[in-house]
């Protein structure tokens, strides 16, 4: 996959800050597309892009505090990739379901924050986009754990 090449390239780049820092951006914002359409990421490609959507938000929060479109779309693209890794562990019965729901609440948090940073910015924009797609995704994760029974720890 091309994935694999573009993340061979990543360590060279590293070692320049900005240039490490964009590429990485890139490949966290590439992991599950293909052309206009998304592909299901394997479970690899799922910890990979939560990987570096972590590490870029730990550095956004040094270089440039507060909310930013970058950090909205970062906390988006990290509520997908802990999504997938989750259902995929469903899917394996390797995820019980009171872990399921904390993993839920916890993107559910980052859809919130990611939606009301990006709603701000204009209607035409991608980010705006990735903002009504942050909207929806909690609107449904929210009518799922309403129908999900209650565990009691």
């Amino acid at each position: 996959m091309w994935t694999t090449k573009f993340t061979s390239y990543l360590p060279e780049e590293r070692t320049t800050p900005r240039n490490g820092t964009s590429c990485q951006t890139a490949l966290c914002l590439l992991y599950g597309k293909e052309g206009e359409g998304e592909i299901p990421l394997t479970y690899a490609e799922a910890e990979r892009k939560e990987e570096l959507a972590l590490e870029l938000i730990h550095i956004m929060e040094k270089v440039n505090p507060g909310q930013s479109r970058l950090r909205g779309v970062l906390l988006y693209e990290l509520q997908t990739a802990i999504l997938r890794k989750a259902q995929l562990d469903v899917e394996k019965r390797i995820l019980k379901p009171p872990e399921w729901r904390q993993l839920a609440q916890t993107c559910m948090d980052y859809l919130r924050e990611s939606a009301e940073v990006l709603q701000r910015e204009p209607s035409v924009t991608s980010e705006r986009f990735v903002a009504e797609r942050a909207v929806g995704e909690l609107t449904a994760l929210t009518r799922v754990l309403a129908a999900m029974p209650t565990y009691s720890a």
